[in-house]
C-alpha cells in the first residue's frame, strides 16, 4: 500500500479495476476539471485538518501505531500539486478514522457533519480505513458498522478491518520479513485462518463451524495460524 499510485496504474490500465467498485452513476456524474478537483482538494484538506493533526494513535496489544491510516497520511498528505500525479480522478480523504472512535464519539459525530457539507456528488473519493467499522458513518446510527456506502457511494474505501472496496492487510507494527513460514505438511488444507482465534467470539465460532464441515463432509483439513506475535 505504500507505493500506491493511482497515476501509474492507470498507465497500465488497472485503474479501471478501482472504478468499477464505484455505481456507474457515480462515475459519469464525476464530471469536474482538473483545476475544479484540485480547488476542491484543497478545500477538502482544509476542512479536514482537524481530523488528523494533533490525533493521537490508539493503543492496542502494546503497540501505539504508527497504525496503516497513519502511515497512509503521512506519505500522501497533503500536497495538493500531486493530487492528480497520485490520485487521478480521484480526491483522498486523510482522516484518522480508528483513532478518532477510539478517542470520543462527539468528535465523529463532529466529522459526520462535516463530511455531509464538504463531500459532493460529482466528485469521486478515495480512502484508507482499517476500523472493524469501515468509517462507521453510515445513515443509521443504530447501525455504526456500515461504511457509509448508503451515504456517500462516490467515496471508495480501502480497508484493512474487512468493511469497504478494497481489501489490504492488517498489519500491527512492522513485520519481520525473513520471519519463518509456518509448514503445513503434506497433508492438503483447504481453509487457513490466521490470527487470535480468542480475540473475538465470532472467530472460534466461525472456526468451530469449519472445523464441523472438515469433520463431517471429508474437506481437507483446517488450518488455524497463530500470529507470530
Amino acid at each position: 500500500m505504500s507505493s500506491l499510485d493511482l497515476e501509474s496504474w492507470a498507465q497500465r490500465e488497472q485503474l479501471q479495476g478501482l472504478l468499477a467498485c464505484l455505481p456507474a452513476s457515480q462515475l459519469r456524474a464525476a464530471t469536474l476539471s482538473g483545476r475544479e478537483l484540485n480547488k476542491h482538494f484543497a478545500d477538502t484538506l482544509a476542512a479536514t485538518r482537524r481530523f488528523r493533526e494533533n490525533i493521537s494513535t490508539h493503543r492496542y496489544r502494546g503497540f501505539r501505531g504508527p497504525w496503516l491510516e497513519n502511515l497512509w497520511i503521512r506519505r500522501f498528505c497533503c500536497d495538493s500539486a500531486q493530487r492528480a500525479k497520485r490520485f487521478g480522478r480521484f480526491v483522498p480523504l486523510f482522516i484518522q478514522w480508528t483513532d478518532l472512535m477510539h478517542r470520543s464519539k462527539f468528535i465523529y459525530l463532529q466529522l459526520r457533519r462535516t463530511l455531509d457539507t464538504l463531500l459532493r456528488n460529482d466528485v469521486l473519493y478515495i480512502t484508507v480505513s482499517q476500523n472493524d467499522d469501515g468509517i462507521g458513518l453510515s445513515y443509521d446510527q443504530s447501525r455504526p458498522g456500515d461504511f457509509a456506502a448508503d451515504r456517500w457511494p462516490n467515496l471508495l474505501v480501502a480497508s484493512s478491518g474487512g468493511v469497504g472496496h478494497i481489501p489490504i492487510p492488517l498489519i500491527k507494527g512492522e513485520v519481520n520479513a525473513t520471519a519463518a513460514q509456518p509448514t503445513f505438511g503434506s497433508e492438503r488444507a483447504l481453509t487457513f485462518f490466521a490470527g487470535l482465534a480468542g480475540s473475538h467470539p465470532v472467530r472460534a465460532q466461525i472456526i468451530s463451524k469449519l472445523q464441523q464441515q472438515v469433520d463431517t463432509t471429508g474437506w481437507p483439513r483446517l488450518n488455524v495460524l497463530r500470529p507470530l506475535s
